[in-house]
């Protein structure tokens, strides 16, 4: 999920269950949601990423962020029903 996102130093702070990070974009950057092309500014906070990134000397560069859906991110796995369901 996107935390803040400063366009001027160019930057995006995202976290998720495990970490929290900031990583750099720069102009080789691709944003995509559901296959179609955004550009920096569309992103907001709140908004669920899935990004992609490459270590380069201290940084952490993002390669690719893809915005997905909401609730695209977080989905789980139906609940299985009571085994007094089951033997009926």
């Amino acid at each position: 999920m996107v935390e803040k996102l400063d366009g001027a130093a160019r930057t995006i702070e995202v976290s998720g269950k495990r970490v929290s990070m900031t990583l750099v974009l720069n102009d080789q950057t691709k944003i995509t949601q559901a296959e179609s092309g955004m550009v920096l500014r569309d992103i907001e906070e709140g908004m669920n990423v899935f990004i992609e990134y490459k270590k380069e000397d201290d940084k952490m560069i993002a390669t690719a962020i893809k915005v997905v859906a909401p609730g695209a991110a977080t989905k789980k796995k139906p609940a299985k029903p009571p085994k007094e369901l089951l033997k009926r």
